[in-house]
């Protein structure tokens, strides 16, 4: 229900925004990542040497227009799945009542993921999502490498390495 109610918020907000400029013509960051997936998407990777952005974000918009197509009503909805995800993410979060030794994303059994079984859920979605995305079939994504795009990103941006550390 909850999900149902979120969803629901998240898209006559979207219907409401198709009237506005900004819907069909992105600034700053949005802009930075429309180009970033169009890239993608037409099968040149990603343009950027350094990611000065995280560029999981940029692989999924191309993923998104690569199968809905190049209009910005499919990534507006998608972006209000994720809304409404997190809110019920949110939800279970506050219903765990932040116990330490609860995990956020239990096994069958209860227990935290190992990082095998991450890797192995990561490598199944990657595998899913190359095969309509060339660029990112090619590229070797694992957890390791998730867990350092953001350090990278800020050293990119010349934040001291104890800072990061």
């Amino acid at each position: 229900m909850l999900f149902a109610v979120a969803f629901l918020v998240r898209i006559v907000h979207v219907l409401a925004m198709r009237a506005s400029p900004f819907f069909t013509n992105p600034v700053i960051d949005a802009a930075t990542y429309d180009d970033a997936a169009r890239a993608i998407a037409a099968g040149h990777g990603h343009p950027d040497v350094i990611f000065w952005q995280p560029p999981g974000y940029s692989y999924f918009l191309a993923f998104i227009y690569s199968v809905a197509g190049p209009g910005y009503l499919a990534p507006r909805i998608a972006q209000a799945l994720l809304g409404a995800g997190s809110a019920v993410l949110t939800a279970w979060i506050n219903e765990l009542h932040g116990q330490p030794d609860q995990p956020l994303f239990p096994t069958r059994q209860g227990r935290p993921l190992s990082r095998y079984t991450v890797g192995a859920i990561l490598a199944r979605h990657v595998a899913t999502a190359g095969a309509t995305c060339a660029p990112l079939a090619a590229e070797r994504t694992t957890p390791h490498t998730l867990r350092h795009t953001n350090p990278m990103l800020l050293r990119a941006q010349g934040v001291d390495i104890a800072t990061i550390a």
